[in-house]
């Protein structure tokens, strides 16, 4: 009768195995990952414009969102600037600021995209741009100066916000390649 146990080759081949699943299921999980990260980016956008939007609505005020393509990031504020100096983000992520001719307080919103995901071009009914700044803005009544946008990873997987200019609806898609 010879001992009970796993011989040395039993364990070299068991561990080759797990090695051999290990190489071949982390790349799928690190995809998984860098899309998640699009989708998140996304979605945080998409909800960013939906809360200017309502904000806009029940403050009677307009609000409008700045995307950033140099930063890749956008930003939320109650008021137009004045001048290009006020249109770019502070180091702070959010800030609360009051309106003079209401009692009442709108925090700006700020959002940075993660490394991996850019905004890939901004378009409206006329235009189509690709860097500088891009403007969609939402006012008292409900509706917006309209908008597309197109964040994309590095895998070139793509999600397009767009934000109807009648309604000021804010629909998130994933386009068809």
């Amino acid at each position: 009768m010879g001992s009970r146990g796993f011989t040395l080759l039993e364990l070299i081949v068991v561990l080759l195995i797990i090695g051999l699943m290990t190489a071949l299921v982390t790349p799928r999980l690190v995809g998984s990952l860098t899309k998640m990260n699009l989708k998140t980016s996304a979605q945080k956008i998409s909800s960013s414009l939906r809360y200017a939007r309502s904000q806009a609505v029940s403050g009677q005020i307009i609000f409008y969102a700045v995307l950033d393509f140099e930063r890749n990031g956008m930003f939320i504020k109650a008021e137009k600037p004045q001048d290009d100096e006020d249109l770019y983000l502070k180091d702070e992520i959010e800030a609360t600021e009051t309106d003079n001719t209401k009692d009442r307080e709108y925090r700006t919103e700020s959002y940075f995209l993660p490394d991996g995901v850019r905004i890939e071009k901004a378009m409206t009914s006329n235009d189509e741009i690709d860097s500088g700044l891009f403007n969609i803005l939402f006012y008292p009544a409900g509706n917006s100066s309209g908008g597309t946008v197109v964040l994309i990873d590095e895998k070139e997987r793509r999600f397009q916000i767009t934000v109807d200019f009648i309604t000021g609806i804010v629909n998130l898609t994933e386009p068809d390649d």
